[in-house]
């Protein structure tokens, strides 16, 4: 009885720490959601408020942020878990992301298509002498 209990026990601490595919989605929905509130022009601290601070099971708000080069100057770019990631399609992490943009701690944009865009993007150029 008690190796019983032991096993039940384990499998439910085991299920509260990996976290459901559902308990997932609410996450993405809730960071979608959340996102429909963020504005140009708008401050970073006002961006963590909107997009909240904490770790859902693996992944924390933000998931990651790195600065950048752009013809903007350097910018931050702070991302966000918005998408399913089907790891068996070979996605990995970044595909499930929402980049903001921001410059001077302000937004100047969001999402894939304008951090993807080679007129936003300054490329570092080294040369050998």
């Amino acid at each position: 009885m008690r190796h019983a209990l032991a096993l039940i026990l384990s499998f439910s601490l085991f299920g509260c720490l990996g976290g459901s595919e559902s308990s997932y989605a609410e996450y993405r929905n809730r960071n979608r959601s959340n996102l429909a509130r963020i504005e140009s022009g708008m401050s970073k601290s006002k961006v963590l408020e909107i997009m909240g601070v904490e770790t859902h099971f693996t992944m924390t708000n933000p998931y990651k942020t790195e600065f950048i080069p752009s013809k903007e100057g350097m910018v931050e770019v702070v991302y966000y878990y918005t998408d399913y990631i089907d790891y068996r399609r070979g996605e990995d992490e970044m595909d499930g992301m929402t980049p903001i943009i921001l410059k001077d701690n302000k937004v100047i944009g969001w999402g894939r298509k304008m951090l993807d865009d080679a007129d936003f993007r300054q490329t570092l150029r080294i040369e050998r002498r």
